[in-house]
């Protein structure tokens, strides 16, 4: 798992964050391993977490309202996705590994609590949602 996060650590809207928001982000991180086909985060759900991709690939299901247009989006190493719970919303689609993937988990009750803390590092989570903007709206 330490090359999961060092590959989180040095990839992506990661980059751009402050060194101490991103050392506690890292530190926090709960990693699992999910086989081909696994369940990561499901559509609907209004809690859990802050997702990242360390190793492997997902996809994205949609599963929330009319639709259910199957897979409608992948992500790949460093790619974060669960933001929507956190600003009050519920998920859209379910996250399926794809292969053998290691995710890692930022539980939202801790990092609502750094958030609450530390007001400022809301600029990380903006960075971090404008970027699944740009990759999955093409949106640059």
């Amino acid at each position: 798992m330490t090359a999961a996060s060092g590959f989180v650590a040095s990839n992506g809207w990661m980059v751009a964050c402050k060194p101490d928001f991103r050392d506690w982000a890292l530190a926090n991180l709960q990693w699992r391993l999910y086989p081909p086909g696994g369940g990561i985060s499901h559509a609907g759900d209004t809690e859990g977490a802050l997702y990242c991709i360390g190793a492997g690939q997902v996809s994205f299901v949609a599963g929330v309202g009319v639709a259910n247009i199957g897979a409608s989006y992948f992500g790949l190493p460093g790619m974060w996705w669960g933001h929507a719970p956190l600003l009050g919303g519920k998920r859209q689609g379910s996250i399926l590994a794809v292969t053998e993937t290691i995710c890692g988990a930022l539980p939202n009750g801790l990092l609502r609590a750094r958030l609450n803390s530390n007001p400022e590092d809301w600029r990380a989570i903006t960075l971090g949602i404008a970027e699944l903007f740009t990759a999955s709206a093409g949106a640059h």
